[in-house]
């Protein structure tokens, strides 16, 4: 088995860093405004990296398929678990409250 220097790097580099970025899933389509240059455009099932969580609203991510970084409203984001249940096609009580809790939340901010 043959490494690469540059993967060699790539191997250490990741080893001895601190910061291990957050994996999340989108739960909802997210389309930023006109006047968001730093918005980023998601959807539903997308999984990706956040990279810096300190403001309270909207967390700067990385989407995982393709590197593209920007700004999301961190309640379109849910952690992402080891283990995804099978998706079932009636909402249970608990995703039924999770569901309402962002939609207050959205209004509130006016994206709604």
């Amino acid at each position: 088995m043959t490494i690469t220097l540059a993967l060699l790097i790539a191997i250490i580099i990741r080893t001895l860093s601190p910061f291990q970025p957050s994996v999340y899933v989108v739960v909802m389509d997210y389309t930023p405004r006109s006047g968001d240059p730093e918005g980023l455009l998601v959807t539903e099932g997308q999984e990706v990296e956040v990279i810096d969580s300190s403001r309270a609203h909207k967390w700067r991510v990385r989407l995982r398929k393709d590197g593209t970084e920007g700004n999301v409203p961190s309640c379109y984001l849910e952690k992402k678990t080891t283990v995804t249940p099978p998706m079932s096609p009636q909402l249970d009580a608990k995703a039924q409250a999770t569901i309402a809790r962002r939609e207050k939340v959205l209004k509130g901010v006016g994206g709604i």
